[in-house]
């Protein structure tokens, strides 16, 4: 009986077994700083560290844009006693990459974002993007093509984790509208918290003149829009991979205001009639993940996100004299899925994922409520080596 019952509870009194580092050695970065990936562990010598907290030093090494994979082994020290040797495997990626994104979604129209980039890692833990994109609907409609351009810097100022990725987009819309294309500059900032926890600071500057020829009119419908957004989000990451995700959670939340100022004509009754217009909109956002590993290369999962905005207008009144209502908005959307690792050699990862769900979006305002459910279910697959990494994901929404 007693041998039962210590059967029964002994690994709920078990201690996890720690390693007490001597010393970190890096094997296998030949491009990639050695000191970025010291510092990106954020471990030190002479301290006890279990198994999870290893694995979560090394997924932090994984998710540096020029590292292809991270593994770890520990080895017991030949000089002193009761010591380890903890020895990181890094594979750099290739210094020029090449990424693929598609995505196709049905729901009526159907509905594709196709995304080409590339990634040149310069020395140091620089890197130099350029993506494009382009986007519409089979059935016609307004389709997008864009351009984008970005510096990221790791370790500013010494600073383990601290990063910051200075981008600019250039947006082309064709439709039947002719206009100067959108130029919008932003900055993303990085800060660590804790290991595991960051503040992240984004902000955002766009403009766009948009022009319509109107039949019965001389001039044409001119629409000038400028924008500012800013957010500023908490981030929590555990996950063990950021492609390959078997276990951990992820979780961002945080406020995003933006304002637009619009000006230009309208077309009312047999008049263009000039406006000047501006509105804040002030958001909540969630975005959020859990993966429960089913062995050692098969996981479920739950993924999450939602927001919250309230949308004012300025300089806007209403025919009685009264204040222009605002527009209340929440969506949000779960989606659970099962993924397995199909292949996962030393150079090429590859990985099959499917997933069901349920988003909700609902409207408050002016002319009045809204509200719409959908289901819905998509497939996906992603295939990664060091020189490329390629995602393609079918999705279907229905009512």
């Amino acid at each position: 009986m007693k041998r039962l019952l210590l059967i029964l509870f002994f690994p709920l009194f078990a201690q996890a077994q720690s390693y007490v580092i001597e010393r970190v050695d890096i094997d296998g970065a030949t491009r990639v700083p050695i000191q970025i990936v010291r510092s990106e562990l954020r471990l030190q010598q002479e301290r006890a560290y279990t198994d999870a907290e290893l694995q979560a030093a090394v997924a932090r090494v994984k998710r540096l844009p020029f590292v292809f994979h991270a593994s770890y082994r520990v080895e017991p020290s030949l000089i002193t006693p009761q010591r380890w040797v903890l020895i990181v495997e890094v594979i750099d990626s290739a210094p020029v990459t090449f990424d693929l994104d598609a995505n196709v979604n049905q729901d009526g129209d159907s509905a594709y974002d196709f995304d080409l980039g590339g990634s040149l890692f310069l020395p140091g833990a620089n890197v130099l993007d350029a993506t494009i994109t382009t986007g519409g609907f089979s059935e016609g409609g307004v389709s997008a093509h864009s351009l984008r351009l970005s510096y990221s810097a790791y370790d500013l100022l010494d600073r383990p984790g601290a990063f910051a990725v200075v981008s600019v987009e250039k947006t082309y819309l064709r439709n039947d509208d002719e206009g100067q294309p959108d130029l919008s500059p932003s900055v993303l900032l990085g800060y660590p918290l804790t290991p595991n926890q960051t503040l992240l600071f984004n902000a955002t500057l766009s403009g766009r003149r948009t022009e319509r020829e109107l039949e019965d009119f001389d001039d044409p419908w001119v629409t000038d829009v400028a924008a500012r957004t800013f957010e500023l989000l908490w981030r929590r990451d555990t996950t063990d991979d950021p492609f390959f995700t078997v276990a951990g959670t992820f979780l961002e939340f945080g406020p995003k205001w933006s304002h637009f100022d619009i000006s230009g004509n309208v077309p009312v009754d047999d008049e263009l009639d000039e406006i000047e217009q501006s509105r804040d909109t002030y958001a909540l956002l969630l975005n959020g993940a859990a993966f429960v590993p089913l062995g050692e290369r098969n996981t479920t999962f739950l993924r999450v996100n939602g927001s919250a905005a309230n949308e004012r207008f300025r300089d806007l009144e209403l025919e009685d004299g009264g204040d222009f209502p605002s527009n209340d908005t929440w969506s949000a959307t779960a989606v659970a899925g099962v993924a397995r690792n199909i292949i996962m050699t030393e150079r090429v990862h590859s990985r099959v994922e499917l997933s069901a769900g349920v988003r909700r979006y609902d409207f408050e305002g002016l002319p009045g409520e809204f509200s719409a459910t959908q289901k819905v279910a998509s497939a996906g697959w992603t295939l990664r080596h060091p020189w490329t990494t390629i995602r393609v994901v079918l999705s279907y929404d229905w009512e």
